[in-house]
């Protein structure tokens, strides 16, 4: 394939597929929110410097897409298709930069569009979908600076890392991946003028990285430094905003191989291709080798750091997600050396075919799960109570909520009061009553009209009923004067409890003991 017409075939790909995806959200997507989708979608209501738990960069970006599309579902994911679309461009721009070649480009960009738990981010909008992006710049950033000598990429990198950190804290993680990155090439800087222009330009790009930083360190200036309590209380340890009042549970080596299997299965066989590009990369040419090198390094301090991480605690399939940014330029590499052997060497594609049938797999069953999910056998595994069950939720909570004078909503988890407030007609004020039964404090104690303990919201609830979710019947009697159980409302896929309270009397002098069903 001539070079000139792999780019045309890249541009033309990722647009065809981003336009794809950008009809499925806005007409075709058979799933309603899911809760923290609902939840950044609260926070875009009420835009701020940061956020308890998490930058501005997700509401600011769901806030955009609602100005275009209202408070709507597709308004709330519009930006997960573009940040899809920078995921595959910014994949190929250091793919180029690191072969010289856009027809490995268009492969690992290719292979980015096919990996399962990439393309769910791009038809949902959470925080990892920008994030991803932000990093996969970041990651042409050091192709650019390491692997073309540019100075410029640094200020790429700056500027990806700024950004990103708006979106997730742990693309501070591409630091130490950017000096891992440098060892294989060192040598190139041996220069002294090369190295104090590249020293200048680190500077600055530092300089533009620490910019990310400022909105979310003046926000919890303001708010008491409430997000490194709330880093700190996922670890139990003093000064978090919740300690652990029992030893932690000893060692499962099965979190350890769930780390391994979870991302196995997310990732698919992309993982294979990369591997094997690495692998010939170093038997059969030294600069491709050293190039693939380079940038698979970015991913060793975020997958060695979930990797320890396993030895503590659970990990999520998502944290890990952006270290294997920088192993596709390889992947692509070594699927143009296998193209280019011809017929006879028809093994040395394996990787690259069930990739691709893989992939084609994955994202048809995911736009419709609703239907595979009807398969024998395929229903159990399949999390479509999530993805589905918010809409019969609301229209059960409507009909309760109809039959009472100015009732509000109070649910125990900050996710179920998000998504009545996105779902209810009007898109009402709802509130979380988690930091005060037993979970953690949410974003929900730090607005105030959302603030139980805040007198003027008290004074506002008080003696109205309430539709309640979550929690028990004797929890909820110390807030108000009459609780009758409901049991769960129609569609909740968990069968949690529901109940009306009636006659809102404000918070006990003390929190209310965990009964389960927190956050």
């Amino acid at each position: 394939m001539p070079r000139d017409r792999a780019l045309r075939i890249l541009l033309l790909l990722i647009a065809g597929v981003t336009a794809a995806r950008l009809v499925y959200v806005l007409f075709l997507s058979p799933y309603a929110l899911v809760e923290d989708e609902a939840h950044y979608w609260e926070w875009s209501r009420r835009l701020d410097l940061s956020y308890y738990s998490k930058g501005p960069g997700i509401a600011w970006l769901i806030a955009l897409g609602t100005s275009i599309l209202g408070n709507t579902e597709a308004g709330v994911r519009l930006g997960a298709p573009f940040a899809g679309a920078v995921l595959a461009l910014a994949t190929a721009a250091a793919t180029r930069a690191a072969f010289s070649d856009w027809r490995p480009a268009l492969y690992a960009a290719a292979i980015a569009l096919l990996i399962p738990a990439y393309q769910f981010l791009a038809i949902a909008m959470t925080i990892d979908g920008p994030y991803l992006a932000c990093w996969a710049i970041g990651i042409a950033g050091i192709a650019l600076a390491l692997l073309r000598a540019d100075r410029r990429g640094w200020l790429i990198l700056g500027a990806a890392v700024a950004l990103g950190f708006l979106f997730k804290y742990t693309i501070l993680l591409l630091i130490p991946g950017a000096i891992l990155a440098a060892l294989p090439v060192r040598a190139r800087f041996t220069n002294p003028e090369r190295k104090r222009a590249h020293l200048r330009a680190i500077a600055i790009g530092t300089a533009i990285a620490m910019m990310g930083l400022l909105p979310v360190v003046i926000w919890n200036a303001q708010h008491d430094w409430v997000t490194v309590r709330h880093l700190l209380g996922h670890l139990g340890v003093a000064g978090g905003d919740i300690a652990k009042t029992t030893s932690p549970d000893p060692y499962n080596p099965l979190w350890t191989l769930e780390y391994f299997g979870v991302q196995a299965i997310i990732i698919g066989p992309a993982l294979l291709s990369c591997l094997y590009g690495l692998r010939r990369a170093r038997q059969e040419d030294p600069a491709a080798a050293t190039a693939a090198s380079c940038l698979a390094w970015t991913a060793a301090p975020i997958l060695g750091f979930y990797f320890l991480v396993s030895f503590f605690t659970r990990v999520e399939g998502n944290w890990p997600l952006a270290g294997y940014l920088g192993l596709l330029p390889a992947a692509g590499w070594g699927v143009v050396a296998g193209l280019g052997l011809g017929k006879a060497a028809f093994h040395r594609r394996w990787a690259w075919r069930i990739t691709l049938c893989f992939g084609l797999l994955s994202a048809a069953l995911m736009s419709r799960l609703d239907l595979a999910a009807q398969l024998p056998g395929v229903g159990k595994i399949v999390p479509l109570g999530r993805l589905t069950s918010a809409r019969p939720i609301a229209q059960s909570a409507t009909a309760q909520l109809d039959q009472h004078d100015k009732p509000f909503v109070l649910a125990q988890h900050y996710g179920r009061a998000s998504l009545l407030a996105f779902y209810l007609e009007g898109n009402p004020t709802t509130f979380s009553s988690s930091a005060h039964t037993g979970g953690r404090q949410t974003q929900y104690d730090h607005w105030a009209e959302t603030d139980l303990t805040n007198p003027e919201t008290e004074a506002m609830l008080r003696g109205r009923p309430a539709l309640i979710l979550g929690g028990s019947e004797p929890q909820w009697l110390q807030l108000f004067e009459r609780v009758e159980p409901l049991g769960p409302l129609e569609g909740d896929h968990k069968g949690r409890p529901a109940f009306l309270g009636y006659g809102y009397q404000g918070l006990p002098n003390q929190d209310l003991p965990d009964r389960g069903d927190t956050p």
